[in-house]
């Protein structure tokens, strides 16, 4: 695993550590040249004219990209993960996850899951009521990175 900074793009939310241990490992049947896309659910809570975005993600790590001890994984050694968020449209914000350098192919991958709270409010140029986020696991080749869009519900119903 690299320990270079990967450049994102957006502005950086800061590093989130990984909420979870590495989950049981899923294998595919053949090995992904690409990262996989993220699984997110989103949930919005709102107090007076405040908003708050809580984003739960399951990021598949490569069995490639896993912190290693010699030749075999260190499941001890935590994993973080960086947060940039990129505003397309008042009403749509990119969120881009990465946790290190370049994607290695792999066909075994290991879930983690990655909490994100913010406040539209936070964000330079985003809608208070915007309804759209793309949630993107990056990878240093911008055509090999995968993303999930999901509808941002007003908790207010509107």
């Amino acid at each position: 695993m690299s320990t270079s900074k990967l450049f994102t793009p957006g502005t950086e939310f800061g590093t989130v550590p990984a909420s979870s241990s590495a989950g049981k490992k899923l294998t595919l049947l053949k090995p992904s040249s690409r990262p996989l896309a993220p699984s997110v659910s989103v949930s919005s809570s709102s107090s007076g004219d405040s908003r708050e975005i809580v984003l739960s993600c399951v990021v598949l790590i490569s069995e490639e990209n896993m912190p290693k001890n010699g030749n075999d994984i260190d499941f001890g050694t935590p994993i973080n993960f960086q947060v940039n968020g990129l505003v397309t449209d008042v009403n749509k914000i990119s969120i881009y996850i990465s946790n290190g350098g370049s994607f290695i192919p792999s066909k075994n991958f290991y879930p983690f899951v990655v909490n994100i709270q913010f406040k539209p409010s936070q964000v330079s140029h985003l809608n208070n009521n915007f309804n759209s986020i793309k949630v993107i696991n990056w990878d240093a080749d911008p055509e090999g990175s995968r993303g999930t869009e999901t509808t941002v519900k007003d908790p207010m119903g509107g």
